[in-house]
Protein backbone atom coordinates (compact mmCIF):
# COMPACT_ATOMS: atom_id res chain seq x y z
CA UNK A 1 0.00 0.00 0.00
CA UNK A 2 1.89 3.45 -1.03
CA UNK A 3 1.25 6.63 1.05
CA UNK A 4 0.07 9.80 -0.64
CA UNK A 5 1.95 12.61 1.29
CA UNK A 6 1.41 15.70 0.45
CA UNK A 7 4.82 18.22 0.71
CA UNK A 8 4.28 21.57 1.69
CA UNK A 9 6.43 24.67 0.15
CA UNK A 10 7.51 27.67 1.28
CA UNK A 11 5.09 30.53 1.71
CA UNK A 12 5.13 32.94 -1.28
CA UNK A 13 5.62 36.60 0.72
CA UNK A 14 4.17 38.60 -2.32
CA UNK A 15 4.77 42.17 -2.28
CA UNK A 16 1.31 43.81 -1.41
CA UNK A 17 0.87 44.56 -5.05
CA UNK A 18 1.29 40.90 -5.76
CA UNK A 19 -0.39 39.08 -3.20
CA UNK A 20 -3.76 41.27 -3.89
CA UNK A 21 -3.27 40.24 -7.41
CA UNK A 22 -2.72 37.11 -6.70
CA UNK A 23 -5.62 36.77 -4.16
CA UNK A 24 -8.47 38.72 -6.18
CA UNK A 25 -7.47 36.57 -9.19
CA UNK A 26 -8.17 33.44 -6.81
CA UNK A 27 -11.04 34.89 -5.09
CA UNK A 28 -12.51 35.79 -8.36
CA UNK A 29 -11.99 31.95 -10.05
CA UNK A 30 -13.77 30.33 -6.38
CA UNK A 31 -16.80 32.62 -7.12
CA UNK A 32 -17.42 31.39 -10.48
CA UNK A 33 -16.82 28.14 -10.17
CA UNK A 34 -18.21 27.54 -7.43
CA UNK A 35 -21.68 27.93 -9.41
CA UNK A 36 -24.25 25.06 -9.72
CA UNK A 37 -23.89 24.75 -12.93
CA UNK A 38 -19.94 25.16 -13.62
CA UNK A 39 -17.16 21.80 -14.28
CA UNK A 40 -15.14 21.94 -12.26
CA UNK A 41 -14.20 19.39 -9.53
CA UNK A 42 -15.65 19.52 -5.33
CA UNK A 43 -11.35 18.27 -5.33
CA UNK A 44 -10.15 21.40 -7.37
CA UNK A 45 -12.37 23.71 -5.82
CA UNK A 46 -10.94 22.68 -2.17
CA UNK A 47 -7.63 23.38 -3.49
CA UNK A 48 -8.78 26.69 -4.33
CA UNK A 49 -10.36 26.98 -1.00
CA UNK A 50 -7.13 26.03 1.05
CA UNK A 51 -5.47 28.41 -1.53
CA UNK A 52 -7.25 31.42 -0.99
CA UNK A 53 -6.99 30.95 3.12
CA UNK A 54 -3.19 30.44 2.63
CA UNK A 55 -3.00 33.69 1.03
CA UNK A 56 -4.49 35.41 3.26
CA UNK A 57 -2.36 34.00 6.35
CA UNK A 58 0.68 33.85 4.27
CA UNK A 59 0.80 30.40 5.01
CA UNK A 60 2.73 27.52 3.10
CA UNK A 61 1.17 26.00 0.24
CA UNK A 62 1.32 22.44 -1.25
CA UNK A 63 2.53 22.00 -5.08
CA UNK A 64 -1.43 21.55 -5.36
CA UNK A 65 -2.11 24.75 -4.38
CA UNK A 66 0.80 26.55 -6.27
CA UNK A 67 -0.13 24.90 -9.72
CA UNK A 68 -3.79 26.00 -9.34
CA UNK A 69 -1.80 29.59 -8.72
CA UNK A 70 -0.11 29.58 -11.90
CA UNK A 71 -3.01 28.42 -13.74
CA UNK A 72 -5.18 30.68 -12.26
CA UNK A 73 -3.00 33.92 -12.61
CA UNK A 74 -1.80 32.50 -16.29
CA UNK A 75 -5.14 32.08 -17.36
CA UNK A 76 -5.92 35.59 -16.55
CA UNK A 77 -3.07 36.92 -18.21
CA UNK A 78 -3.60 34.80 -21.15
CA UNK A 79 -7.46 36.08 -21.53
CA UNK A 80 -6.65 39.43 -21.08
CA UNK A 81 -9.28 40.19 -18.34
CA UNK A 82 -6.84 41.45 -16.13
CA UNK A 83 -6.92 45.10 -15.29
CA UNK A 84 -3.80 46.79 -16.74
CA UNK A 85 -2.67 47.92 -13.13
CA UNK A 86 -2.37 43.67 -12.34
CA UNK A 87 -0.78 42.78 -15.34
CA UNK A 88 2.54 42.70 -14.52
CA UNK A 89 1.65 41.27 -10.33
CA UNK A 90 0.50 38.38 -12.19
CA UNK A 91 3.31 37.61 -14.24
CA UNK A 92 5.67 38.48 -10.96
CA UNK A 93 3.01 35.79 -9.37
CA UNK A 94 3.42 33.46 -11.76
CA UNK A 95 7.19 33.60 -12.23
CA UNK A 96 7.68 33.50 -8.38
CA UNK A 97 5.23 30.38 -8.45
CA UNK A 98 7.42 28.51 -11.01
CA UNK A 99 10.51 29.66 -9.10
CA UNK A 100 8.87 28.14 -5.88
CA UNK A 101 7.69 25.01 -7.61
CA UNK A 102 11.35 24.33 -8.75
CA UNK A 103 12.73 24.29 -5.35
CA UNK A 104 10.01 22.97 -3.55
CA UNK A 105 10.77 19.80 -5.69
CA UNK A 106 14.55 19.61 -5.32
Amino acid sequence: MSTHIKRLCDSLELPRADAWAAHATVEGWLRAESAPDSDTSIDRLRVGSRLLSRLETDGRLTRDQLSLLADLCQQRLDDDTAPARDRESLAAVVDHVEYTLDMCST
